[in-house]
């Protein structure tokens, strides 16, 4: 009799465990406005004692990405960049912007020729990734190169979503890209078969 008092028991405090956590995920989403997955990363931060840490102040982001660099560019270009980050420049080599539709992280780094350009956009678009993960974000990105204006040097920008909104806009971003792919493709198509037409 008492053994079965004792799983009845058990059963109901895990009950009402479970119960007060979906409770509390429900109350997160209902005051952040966050989804599910946001909703866990935040309550898991809270109970390890990083409540507090974003994915834009988080330094192993920042610690992980430059050890990618530095095995991927070696030691003396990597050994440049330090140089030149530790200069007086305006605008770091590696930041967050949050100024537009979608949050960015904009790393700055030289690559050279397009088949290192190629990794460093894989092999630091993967490790975003896992962080988009670890904090509850998706993991659906846009990646884009651009030229820095004041250097002269080339730098990736990674787009993402840390809410609803954002997500939609993330997602007509990269429908319009994808449109923009597909048109000009189809266009240097429809050229190539008018000059086999008048050959």
């Amino acid at each position: 009799m008492f053994f079965i008092s004792l799983i009845l028991i058990l059963i109901v405090v895990v009950a009402i465990v479970i119960g007060a956590y979906y409770l509390v995920i429900h109350l997160i989403k209902l005051w952040t406005g966050c989804d599910n997955d946001e909703a866990n990363a935040k309550l898991h931060n809270f109970f390890n004692g990083s409540a507090n840490c974003t994915i834009e102040n988080d330094s192993t982001v920042f610690t992980e990405i430059g050890d990618n660099i530095h095995k991927i560019i070696g030691e003396k270009r990597f050994q440049q960049l330090v140089n030149l980050s530790n200069t007086l420049l305006n605008t770091p080599l590696l930041f967050f912007d949050n100024n537009g539709k979608i949050p960015r992280i904009i790393i700055t780094v030289n690559y050279e020729d397009e088949s290192e350009k190629i990794i460093l956009e894989s092999i630091l678009c993967n490790v975003f990734r896992k962080y988009l993960a670890v904090y509850g974000f998706s993991t659906e990105i846009i990646s884009e190169w651009h030229i820095r204006s004041d250097l002269k040097m080339p730098y990736l920008q990674i787009g993402y979503a840390k809410n609803k909104e954002q997500k939609a806009a993330l997602k007509l971003y990269m429908q319009h890209e994808q449109n923009t792919f597909i048109k000009t493709n189809s266009d240097i198509l429809d050229d190539t078969e008018t000059d086999d037409l008048n050959d």
